[in-house]
C-alpha cells in the first residue's frame, strides 16, 4: 500500500467467467500508488509475476464497517458511525432465476430507512458438487446480490451456517436439512463441530468466501452460526466442542479477512436462550428475541380491558435483553457500563 502495509489477498477459480478463470478481487483502502505481485503455485512449483502498480483515487464511500476502538459501536473506516437498520431477507436461490431477493425489494427497504439485510445463502457445496467444490450458479447469484447492495449503499450480514443445514431432526420440517448436506459424507450431524475432516473442508470454504466476496464494502458482518441450539451437535453432542468450533471460525476470520469485519453467532430467540459462552467468543453479542415470548395470551385470543398489550410486553422484553447484553459486555471487557 502507499503507507507500506503488505496485504496477502487470495485469488479464486471462477469458471463462470470465461474471460478470467482465475481472479483476485481487492478494494484499496488508501489513496495513492499501490504495488503488487501475483504468486501462483501448482504441482510444478511457484511462479511470481513482475511488480505491477495501480493508482487509487478518492472515493465517495465511507469504507468498511468495523467495531470502534472503544468496543461500543460500529463505524466506517473514515470514522463515520454505522447504525444498522435491517431485516432478514433470504434469497432461497436453488434454481436459475428463482431467487427471492429482488431489486424492487431492496429499493423498498432502502426507501423505508433500511441499510442492511441479513441472509443465509443456499449452501455452495451440494451433494452434486461434493465437498470442496462450489456451485458456480449459486456463486454467480451471490455476485449479483452483492452488486445490487453496493449500488444502493446497503450492507450484508452473511449467515454462513443456518441451523437447519446442521440439523437432522431437532426442530423437524424445513429445519432439518443435514440429510442434503454433503458434510454428512464425512461426519454425522452430532459430531460435525468436532470432526477434523469436516474442518479441513470448512477452512477451504471460508478461504473461498473471503477471496470471492471479501472485497465488497457491502459485506459488514460474518454471522457464523444462527440458532446453534437447533442442531444435534449442540443438543446431543458436546457443547464445549461446539463452542470450540465457534472459536476456531471466529479466529479464522479475524486472522484472514484483510478488512477486519466482526463476527457474531446466536442461539434461538427464547427468553431462556441466554448464551454467555457465545458472547465471549464472537466480536458482537447476538441476542435473538421472539417478540411476545412469555406473554400470557388469553385463551379467548382477545385482550380484555385489564390485559397488558403484547406490544408493550414485547418492547419491555427488548429493553431488558438489551440492558442485559450491555451489562454482560461490560463485565466481559472489564469496563463499567
Amino acid at each position: 500500500s502507499p503507507s507500506g502495509r503488505k496485504w496477502n489477498v487470495c485469488g479464486f477459480y471462477n469458471p463462470s467467467n470465461w474471460a478470467a478463470l482465475w481472479m483476485v478481487r481487492f478494494s484499496p483502502t488508501e489513496k495513492g500508488t499501490w504495488r503488487y505481485v501475483v504468486s501462483v503455485t501448482d504441482s510444478e512449483g511457484t511462479a511470481k509475476s513482475r511488480v505491477g502498480t495501480f493508482t487509487a483515487v478518492a472515493s465517495p464511500h465511507y469504507g468498511f464497517v468495523k467495531i470502534a476502538p472503544n468496543q461500543r459501536y460500529l463505524r466506517y473506516d473514515d470514522g463515520t458511525s454505522f447504525y444498522g437498520v435491517g431485516m432478514w431477507y433470504n434469497d432461497s436461490y436453488e434454481l436459475f432465476n428463482e431467487g427471492r431477493v429482488t431489486e424492487e425489494g431492496l429499493d423498498n427497504l432502502k426507501k423505508r430507512g433500511a441499510n442492511f439485510i441479513s441472509f443465509f445463502p443456499t449452501p455452495l457445496e451440494t451433494m452434486g458438487t461434493g465437498l470442496g467444490r462450489y456451485d458456480q450458479n449459486r456463486c454467480g447469484r451471490l455476485d449479483q446480490l452483492f452488486e445490487w447492495c453496493e449500488e444502493r449503499d446497503m450492507h450484508i450480514s452473511w449467515n454462513i451456517w443456518f441451523h437447519s443445514y446442521l440439523s437432522m431432526a431437532v426442530w423437524g420440517g424445513g429445519n432439518a436439512r443435514y440429510r442434503n448436506n454433503p458434510y454428512k459424507l464425512v461426519s454425522s450431524a452430532v459430531d460435525f463441530y468436532g470432526n477434523n475432516e469436516a474442518w479441513k473442508y470448512q477452512e477451504k470454504l471460508y478461504r473461498y468466501l473471503i477471496a470471492r466476496w471479501g472485497y465488497s464494502r457491502a459485506l459488514f458482518l460474518w454471522f457464523v452460526v444462527d440458532e446453534i441450539n437447533g442442531t444435534e451437535g449442540w443438543t446431543q453432542g458436546d457443547q464445549d466442542v461446539a463452542e470450540q468450533w465457534c472459536r476456531k471460525i471466529d479466529r479464522y476470520f479475524n486472522e484472514h479477512d484483510p478488512y477486519g469485519r466482526p463476527t457474531t453467532g446466536s442461539q434461538s430467540g427464547g427468553i431462556r436462550q441466554w448464551w454467555p459462552g457465545g458472547y465471549k467468543i464472537f466480536d458482537i453479542s447476538n441476542r435473538e428475541i421472539y417478540e411476545a415470548q412469555g406473554h400470557p395470551i388469553p385463551k379467548s385470543g382477545k385482550l380484555g380491558p385489564n390485559d397488558e398489550n403484547p406490544l408493550q410486553f414485547s418492547y419491555r422484553n427488548y429493553a431488558i435483553q438489551i440492558q442485559n447484553l450491555w451489562s454482560c459486555s461490560a463485565v466481559l471487557s472489564g469496563n463499567r457500563p
